[in-house]
């Protein structure tokens, strides 16, 4: 996340890319909320329907840490299954198991959470994994390796999830439906940008 503060000013907004920092006095986009770059401060321009697509397209891209090899994939996956493009694209992104583990609370940002996985600090179904881009189903189990018996802190949860006191462990309980997908992104201006 080299670039997560340009990638903030690049869109114009926060895109909670550094997890504490982008909450703090630090942030960039309260020190310079303008375009990166020599002539950001004073660039105004106006943007193509192409250009509004693109966009979209590379803010799901920063938020979610994906490139766009991978993200461009995703869409012809969710393309050829069943049921709506646009909704299966968006169910595979927030399923990926570095998303999973952010929004569960266990790590403070997305970059964090996909460290987690690759230095194998997560276990899906018993079986640890380094794998971030894993997606997960219904019924899955997955639970953070700590050699302490200290709890997790954990934040709100969905309501398509729910945590084991007991085990330690977030289960899976059904796919989201696509009201509960809180993102700040235009997803159907993306899917109409691969759609060209």
């Amino acid at each position: 996340m080299k670039n997560a503060c340009k990638s903030c000013r690049r869109e114009g907004e926060k895109l909670f890319l550094k997890g504490e920092r982008c909450y703090a006095q630090k942030c960039a986009m309260i020190k310079r909320p303008y375009g990166p770059g020599d002539h950001g401060p004073g660039m105004k321009k106006k943007i193509s329907e192409y250009g509004r697509q693109l966009r979209e397209k590379q803010k799901l891209s920063a938020i979610f840490g994906i490139s766009a090899s991978m993200l461009e994939g995703t869409y012809k996956k969710s393309d050829k299954a069943s049921g709506n493009t646009t909704e299966n694209l968006m169910k595979s992104i927030v399923l990926r198991l570095d998303n999973f583990a952010y929004i569960t609370g266990l790590f403070s940002s997305r970059s964090a959470a996909r460290q987690a996985v690759s230095h194998r600090a997560l276990r899906l179904n018993g079986e640890r994994v380094s794998v971030a881009s894993i997606i997960l189903k219904a019924h899955d189990e997955v639970e953070i390796v700590k050699k302490s018996n200290e709890e997790p802190k954990i934040s709100k949860l969905p309501a398509w999830t729910e945590y084991q006191k007991s085990s330690k462990k977030f289960i899976i309980k059904r796919e989201p439906m696509p009201d509960e997908i809180d993102i700040n992104v235009n997803e159907s201006l993306v899917a109409e940008y691969y759609s060209r």
